[in-house]
Formats: C-alpha cells, sequence, structure tokens
C-alpha cells in the first residue's frame, strides 16, 4: 500500500501467508508489480535484481507498472482526503467504527 500510495510499482517476493496472494493480486489483476522470486527457496542473485529492477524501470512493460500505479496512487488519496467536511471513503470508514465502537461502550 506504502508503495501504491506514491504511485511506484511493486517489485515482490512473496515468502509466505497472504504475501502470495497480495502478490498474485498486484502482478496479475492490478498489473502494478513483478515477482523476483516466489517462496523461501527462491533464488536470486545480484544479476535477477538488477534485471527485474531494470524492467520496471526501463522497459515497456515497467512504463505500463507505473502508469496504473500511479492511477492506484490517485484513487488511494482520494479515498483518504478530507475535503471540508467531504471526508474520503477510508476516513469515512474508520470515523463509523468509531463512532459505532463508542455507542457500544
Amino acid at each position: 500500500m506504502e508503495s501504491l500510495n506514491r504511485g511506484v510499482p511493486v517489485i515482490g517476493w512473496p515468502v509466505e501467508s497472504e504475501q502470495f496472494y497480495n502478490s498474485m493480486m498486484m502482478v496479475a489483476e492490478m498489473g502494478v508489480g513483478m515477482e523476483m522470486a516466489r517462496g523461501a527457496m527462491g533464488e536470486v542473485d545480484a544479476g535477477k535484481v538488477e534485471r527485474v529492477v531494470r524492467m520496471v524501470m526501463e522497459g515497456e512493460k515497467g512504463k505500463d507498472m507505473r502508469k496504473r500505479a500511479a492511477r492506484c496512487g490517485e484513487m488511494i488519496r482520494a479515498a483518504m482526503e478530507e475535503e471540508g467536511k467531504k471526508k474520503g471513503s477510508s476516513v469515512r470508514a474508520i470515523d463509523e467504527v468509531f463512532e459505532l465502537a463508542m455507542r457500544k461502550t
């Protein structure tokens, strides 16, 4: 989320738990990431790191990922913004959770 909030594509190396799902979503569904390796036994060396970073930074696929990541960043920031009394959807949702919790105490 931190990378996408700033419009930066993600280079992933999922190792366990939900990381595999998150990586799949960013690579296959959203088109904002690339996997360098997969799993704890994934092999990575300096050459592979360089190739993947160059693909993201210089390649045509990387250009598309950067565009998509920038758009995601715009959407994330819009969901968190507060304009006057109108709050973004994320801020409103958190406010509603706290309001509901306060009523129950």
